[in-house]
């Protein structure tokens, strides 16, 4: 993938219909879709679809935006990249 998506994808980060990602989770969610980068224990459970552990790990920001992960990466995250352990498991080994 481009430098072009990489910058795409900070900037739906930022522009996106009102939905707040967390602005110190914009690298690691970039790393983890243009570089194939294994993020965090918290965006490795949203990635997962593993609420119960999302919500465990989560810091008061992104507590408040875990509607906002699901909808953003539904509109723009590769239906490929996330939904299931095996799912994130074959992204992380398609470098």
């Amino acid at each position: 993938m481009t430098e072009a998506y990489r910058y795409g994808l900070l900037l739906r980060l930022h522009e996106h219909r009102g939905v707040k990602i967390p602005e110190h989770m914009h690298d690691g969610l970039v790393r983890y879709l243009v570089d194939r980068v294994l993020p965090g224990s918290f965006l490795h459970a949203v990635l997962c679809n593993d609420l119960f552990e999302a919500a465990q790990r989560a810091d008061l920001e992104n507590t408040g935006a875990l509607a906002s992960w699901v909808f953003w990466l539904r509109e723009h995250a590769p239906p490929e990249s996330y939904g299931d352990p095996g799912r994130v498991f074959c992204w992380l080994a398609r470098k």
